[in-house]
C-alpha cells in the first residue's frame, strides 16, 4: 500500500505551476519554517523574516519626538510636523546643509545654556539674553543675516507677507502650514549652518563674529549649490544631444527648483539665473560669475 509523508517547503514564492523548493520529509527537517511565533504572539513563518520585518520587530514603536510639542509651547501654534519632516528631502542643499536645521529642531544643539563647559549661559553674540535654541530664533544680532536672507527669499518669489515670524526660520513653513519650495527651504536651512558654524568659531577659536564674513560664506555656500544644479542640467542637456533621451525631461523637482532661480525652459535646456538672486549673491563675492546655459551655442 502506499504511504504519503507531508513534506516541509521553504519560501511561499514559485514560478508560475510550480511549488515552492521541497526541503524534506517535515519530520526530518529542522528548523521548521512554520509553528514560530513573535514577541506579541503573532505567528509568523522563518521565510518571512526578511531584513525589514525583522527590523520592524525589533525596534520598539515610538511617538512623535517631544520637541514637537515643546516647539508648539513655547511659540503658541500649531505645526503639521508631517509636513516640516518632508522638507528633509531636497535636490537643492545636501544632508550636510540640514545638519544643524534638524539639530534646532530637535533642540539638540551645544548652547551656552547647555553647556557645562562655559561659566556663563549668556548669548555669545549679543551677550544680554539667555543663549537658548529660541532665542537664536529672535537674537537682535542675527538681524543683518535674516534681512539678507530674506531679500533673497523675495527674489525666489517668497511673498513675504506669508513669513511667519519667527516661526518660518524653524519650520520653512509659512503662515499656513504649508511648506517652502525646495530652493526656499534650502536657503533657510543653509543660513543655519552657517551662521552655527561661525558661533563654534567664535566659541573654540576665540574669534569674533563678523556679520561680512558670515554673509559672504553664506553667499558662497548659496552660490555653489546653484552652480552644482546648473551643472546637472548641463549633463542632461549632454545626454539629450548626444545619447538616447531625445524625449527624456529633467527631474521635476530638479525642473522646479531650476524655475525657482531664474528662466528655464525644459524643451531646449536654456536656464538664466534670476538677476535679482544673482545680484544679491555678488554683494558679498563680486568674483562670482553666473553664465547663462544654453545648449544651442
Amino acid at each position: 500500500h502506499a504511504e504519503f509523508t507531508k513534506t516541509a517547503t521553504w519560501g511561499n514564492k514559485a514560478p508560475h505551476n510550480f511549488t515552492p523548493a521541497i526541503r524534506g520529509a517535515q519530520h526530518e527537517t529542522y528548523p521548521p519554517n512554520e509553528g514560530w511565533l513573535t514577541h506579541n504572539n503573532q505567528p509568523i513563518k522563518l521565510t518571512d523574516l526578511t531584513i525589514k520585518r525583522m527590523t520592524l520587530l525589533f525596534t520598539p514603536k515610538t511617538g512623535p519626538p517631544s520637541c514637537q510639542k515643546k516647539w508648539e509651547q513655547i511659540l503658541h501654534t500649531y505645526i503639521d510636523w508631517k509636513k516640516v519632516w518632508r522638507t528633509l528631502s531636497n535636490n537643492f542643499s545636501n544632508p550636510h546643509d540640514t545638519k544643524t536645521w534638524f539639530k534646532l529642531i530637535h533642540r539638540n544643539l551645544r548652547i551656552n545654556s547647555n553647556d557645562k563647559m562655559v561659566n556663563t549661559n549668556r548669548c555669545r553674540l549679543c551677550e544680554q539674553a539667555r543663549e537658548s535654541h529660541v532665542h537664536l530664533l529672535t537674537c537682535s544680532k542675527l538681524n543683518h543675516m535674516r534681512r539678507y536672507v530674506l531679500k533673497l527669499l523675495r527674489a525666489t518669489g517668497l511673498d513675504l507677507d506669508s513669513f511667519a515670524y519667527p516661526q518660518t526660520w524653524l519650520t520653512c513653513l509659512n503662515e499656513h502650514n504649508e511648506p517652502l519650495n525646495n530652493v526656499q527651504v534650502a536657503l533657510i536651512t543653509i543660513h543655519w549652518n552657517i551662521l552655527y558654524k561661525h558661533m563654534t568659531k567664535q566659541k573654540l577659536d576665540n574669534r569674533t563674529f563678523n556679520d561680512r564674513a558670515v554673509l559672504k560664506d553664506y553667499a558662497r555656500t548659496v552660490a555653489h549649490r546653484i552652480m552644482a544644479l546648473i551643472q546637472t542640467l548641463a549633463l542632461h542637456n549632454q545626454s539629450r544631444q548626444f545619447g538616447s533621451y531625445d524625449t527624456q525631461a529633467i527631474n521635476t523637482s530638479i525642473a522646479n527648483s531650476l524655475h525657482t532661480l531664474g528662466h528655464f525652459n525644459p524643451h531646449s535646456g536654456y536656464f538664466k539665473l534670476s538677476n535679482d538672486i544673482a545680484d544679491l549673491l555678488k554683494i558679498y563675492d563680486p568674483l562670482l560669475v553666473f553664465s547663462p546655459l544654453d545648449p544651442q551655442i
